[in-house]
């Protein structure tokens, strides 16, 4: 009985520590994800402001 026990309770620790390690790796996929969009946002918003610099405002 107690053996079972045991082996119930390591299987319910190991369920636990895989959610842990999944949940991280969520967070570090989004994270990571959250970073790249920043860069290609920043990295557009300077080619715009780079590209309204360059052209001269058209006359009426």
């Amino acid at each position: 009985m107690r053996l079972e026990r045991m082996k119930m309770d390591m299987a319910r620790e190991v369920e636990a520590m895989q959610r842990d390690m999944e949940m991280k790796w969520t967070e570090m996929l989004l994270e990571s994800q959250e970073r790249i969009v920043e860069f290609f946002g920043k990295a557009l918003s300077e080619k715009r402001n780079k590209k309204a610099k360059r052209m001269p405002t058209p006359k009426a």
